[in-house]
C-alpha cells in the first residue's frame, strides 16, 4: 500500500467541499486535511465536522482549518469554490458560473 500523503487541501466548504472532505477523511489518503474557505468560521466548522467523522471511523487523517497560503505544502489541493452569482441559464446550467468562477480560480492559481 502507498503511504499517505503528508497533507491534502480542500478549498470550499459547500456541498462539494463537504463531500470531498468526507471522502478524503474516510479514505485515509493523507496525514492531514487542510480546509480553507471564504471565512475562517466556515473552514473551522467543516474541519470540526470532519474531525468527528475521523474519530468515529478511526482514520489517521487529521482535519484542520487553514488559510489559502498554508495549502502550498499540500501534495494535492481540491478547488471546490463557487463564486456568488445568479445563474440566468435555462440550458446547460452548470456552465452558468464559468464567467463568475474563472476570476476566483485565476486568483487562487496566482
Amino acid at each position: 500500500m502507498t503511504p499517505p500523503a503528508p497533507a491534502v487541501g480542500v478549498i470550499g466548504t459547500g456541498a462539494v467541499g463537504q463531500a470531498v472532505g468526507g471522502s478524503l477523511v474516510a479514505s485515509g489518503v493523507a496525514g492531514r486535511l487542510l480546509v480553507a474557505s471564504r471565512t475562517v468560521g466556515q473552514a473551522e466548522a467543516l474541519a470540526d465536522d470532519l474531525e468527528d467523522m475521523r474519530a468515529a471511523l478511526g482514520t489517521p487523517v487529521r482535519p484542520g482549518a487553514a488559510q489559502i497560503e498554508e495549502l502550498r505544502a499540500c501534495a494535492a489541493v481540491v478547488v471546490a469554490v463557487r463564486a456568488r452569482f445568479t445563474n440566468m441559464r435555462s440550458a446547460d446550467v452548470r456552465m452558468g458560473g464559468i464567467h463568475a468562477n474563472a476570476p476566483v480560480i485565476r486568483d487562487l492559481a496566482a
